[in-house]
């Protein structure tokens, strides 16, 4: 893993996805039976259940019909397996055998001619929220550790360890590891090898030196 992302807010970053995210409901329901043999038109019937009981608690909260989106999935396993892939129900039955055999090959890099089965149908509802826009990084300053600790790595053996404020740092600012950056809901270690950068929104991107991304 050449680059990793510490978000400006990790310590509340669930907090803010709940917020911001769309609104939906799911509904899962177990329906064993091979494929061979499948009515697709009964099948269509119980997918058509389950959108009206997904569907009905955002028309209740004032969300319009039209806004509503619905995907339906089909859980999938070869007979005798114990895992299955969620795979989009298109209302063809030749169809969900394709998407499972490629998912499958994609997956875990084979395919096989057994006998398939559907384990679970899925519904789930959802209307879109508008995206709140991301202000860019409030914080700025001298961009100077305020402290300095000891510490031992492996590569270095030990050495000292210049501890950042985050909020104190410019975007662009790049900061060799190893160091210490901290800011009220995190704390982000940058390993000796490593450059941390903060980027416009005041997100840190740590990255291996020398590394093809």
């Amino acid at each position: 893993m050449p680059r990793v992302v510490v978000p400006a807010h990790a310590g509340v970053f669930s907090a803010l996805g709940c917020v911001t995210t769309e609104v939906a409901y799911d509904h899962v329901q177990t329906f064993r039976c091979a494929l061979e043999g499948l009515d697709p038109a009964g099948l269509a019937s119980r997918f058509d259940r389950l959108a009206r009981s997904v569907t009905a608690p955002l028309l209740a909260e004032g969300h319009p019909p039209d806004a509503v989106r619905l995907d339906r999935r089909v859980d999938v396993r070869y007979v005798g397996q114990n895992y299955e892939l969620e795979v989009p129900w298109t209302g063809d039955l030749e169809a969900l055998r394709r998407d499972f055999q490629a998912l499958h090959r994609r997956l875990y890099a084979y395919a096989t001619g057994d006998a398939m089965e559907c384990v679970n149908l899925r519904v789930r509802a959802a209307v879109d929220t508008e995206a709140p826009a991301v202000p860019p990084w409030a914080g700025g300053g001298a961009g100077l550790p305020h402290a300095e600790h000891r510490a031992f790595f492996p590569e270095t053996g030990e050495t000292a360890l210049p501890v950042y404020r985050r909020g104190e740092l410019v975007p662009e600012q790049a900061i060799k590891g190893p160091a210490l950056i901290e800011d009220p809901w995190a704390t982000a270690l940058v390993y000796p090898g490593q450059t941390g950068v903060l980027d416009r929104h005041g997100n840190l991107v740590i990255e291996i030196a020398g590394a093809r991304l």
